[in-house]
Formats: C-alpha cells, structure tokens, sequence
C-alpha cells in the first residue's frame, strides 16, 4: 500500500502527539499545542502534514507558509520564534533496522514534496532537522542541505563521572563563582520575564533587535510549564545577572533561550547547574542547540566535553530566480531588514 500525505487539523492533535511521542526526533516544540503557538506568534500559516500507509501513521512534519512580497516561503521551523531546529519526525523510528529506516525515509520525503509542490508550490522551502541525521533523501531530492551541529550530554553516567569529563579550567571556574557568592536557583513566570529583559538589553548593546515577542514566551510557560518547562536564574549581590529557559520531552531535557552574558563564570555555574537538574530529575541527555556550529560561541560549551551531534538543513528553490533573490535577501542587511518589515 502507498502511502499518502494529507494536512492535519485539530481532530488529528491526539494522532499527531501519538507520532511525536513516539519518535527520537520529536521535540516539545512538534507538539500539536506549541505548533498552534508557533503559528500565532510567526505570523504564518500552520501546514501539518501527516504521512500514513491506510491508516498507520508513517510521520509528519509541521510547515509554516509566509508570503512576502510575491514570493510564497515554507520553513520548519517558523522565522522568529527563537527555534533553530524542528523539521521531519518518523514514527517508531528507533525500532526499525537500518535497511527499514532508509526506505521508510525516502517514502517519506517523496510523499511530503510531491503533496507540498503540487498543493502549496512553494518559491522557497527551508527545513532544519530536530535529531534526523540521514539527509541522503533530501539531497537526491533536489535541496541544497548543509550540516548543523548541536552538542548533547548523555547522562547516563554517574554525576561524578560527568563531573570529571569537564575540563579542568572550567571546573576550577565553576568553584570560583560559588566563592564569589554566585549561586543559581529554579525561577517563576517573573524571573522569565527578566531574563528576556536581560536579553534585550543585551542585543541593544549589539545593535540588535530581539524578534521574539514577550507575550509569546509568556504563552510558552502557560501551557508548558511545569512538565515541559523551566526556568534558572543567577543571582549575584541579590541581582538577577543571567538566566535559561529550559524544555523537557520525554528522556531529554534542552537549553532554550538565555545564557546572557554576564560575569565572569556565572554562565558555567549555570549551564552546570541545569545539567544537574536534568541528571537528579531522571533525563537521559542535556542539549545544547545553536553554539556548536558557531565559530565564535562553540568553546563556551565544547570545555564541558559533551558530544558532537550532527543533523541537517535542508533548501529548496522552485527556481533559479527564486533563489537569485533568496540570496540577495539573505546577504544584504539592509534589504533583509525591510523583508522582515513586510
């Protein structure tokens, strides 16, 4: 039987999350709540697709549909809602043999592109796999796909034993801020709210703009927190001074958004701090997402010794003009900036 691919609606949420919880690359982000959220605050239109072979379900994956200008774009995830990585989930993945894995993929792939090309013919798609590491089907298919690089803890060793693999430095660093009277707590929906205003601030002093709305993370910790969700401040002198907002999904806890820069070594004591949390609290891993790949950020976690684990984007041009002027846009500050503005 062939498989077929088809949008979800909200009779589907219970079948969706059943195809989330059910893969190693699910995320709490894929879940049917978040993406409803991903939609509101993205400003796009929630294309969820679902892939199934009479009526078992094979996998899905959330698009978000965005016009700018004549231009028709899909991503997964969403622009501007500080998630750098969602993309395709395969149901019951972990159980399949190698063979099974590559043939169900590539079903997969060729049922979602040929149902998003001849219903939603986009100009421009773009997807970044969440844990999916085979790319092979989307290369075969015609996208451009580069690595992406996300370091992950696994924290099925003793606490001591994740302790020692740190780098010497750091631990030696790590003390030194407990001397100094930095210390680390589990914070509430105000504390959130701080660390994105140190966020901002942050960026102002770059030059940047933070494009993640307040009330979009206010909605975040309504429906995800305390499962899903929680919050980590550090404080010195009685000041809030850094902070991470943290997810859980089934055996896998994640940084999400914070780490603001602060004094010396506060961030180390706080990104060991939420790996303790994770490891007294019974995950199986603690990832980072959004340094490893970046030449100038991975350091800050690679002296925590976790591993390296590479997944995907993949893009895909409707044509060479499309990506003439996807390019442009891309390089050029300026006119991306007026883009966002549309």
């Amino acid at each position: 039987m062939e498989i077929e691919s088809r949008i979800a609606d909200d009779s589907d949420a219970e079948l969706w999350d059943r195809i989330v919880e059910s893969s190693p690359h699910g995320t709490v982000f894929h879940t049917w709540k978040c993406l409803k959220i991903l939609e509101k605050y993205s400003k796009t239109k929630l294309y969820p697709v679902i892939v199934q072979r009479g009526i078992e379900p094979v996998g899905c994956i959330p698009l978000f549909y965005q016009k700018k200008l004549w231009m028709k774009l899909l991503f997964s995830p969403p622009p501007h809602v500080a998630i750098p990585r969602l993309g395709p989930v395969l149901a019951g993945y972990d159980g399949l043999k190698q063979h099974k894995r590559e043939s169900i993929t590539i079903e997969f792939q060729k049922s979602v592109d040929e149902f998003i090309f001849s219903s939603i013919n986009p100009d421009y798609l773009v997807l970044s796999s969440a844990s999916l590491q085979d790319s092979r089907c989307y290369k075969w298919g015609g996208y451009d796909v580069e690595p992406t690089y996300n370091y992950i803890f696994c924290l099925n060793d003793e606490l001591d034993k994740i302790w020692s693999n740190i780098r010497k430095n750091t631990k030696q660093d790590i003390k030194r801020a407990q001397r100094r009277g930095i210390s680390v707590r589990e914070g509430n929906r105000e504390d959130m709210l701080r660390v994105y205003e140190l966020l901002v601030e942050r960026y102002a002093e770059q030059g940047r703009k933070v494009h993640v709305p307040k009330d979009y993370l206010l909605e975040m910790y309504d429906a995800l927190y305390p499962y899903n969700l929680r919050v980590f401040v550090v404080e010195h002198e009685g000041n809030v001074i850094s902070g991470s907002i943290d997810v859980y999904f089934k055996h896998s806890a994640a940084a999400w958004i914070g780490n603001v820069k602060a004094v010396e070594h506060a961030n180390d004591l706080l990104d060991w701090e939420c790996i303790k949390w994770a490891y007294d609290n019974g995950f199986k891993y603690y990832r980072i997402t959004g340094t490893a790949g970046d030449r100038r950020l991975y350091s800050s976690n690679s002296k925590f010794n976790p591993d390296l684990v590479v997944t995907f984007l993949a893009e895909r041009y409707s044509s060479s003009i499309s990506k003439l002027i996807t390019d442009i846009v891309r390089k050029n500050v300026s006119v991306k900036r007026w883009v966002n503005k549309i």
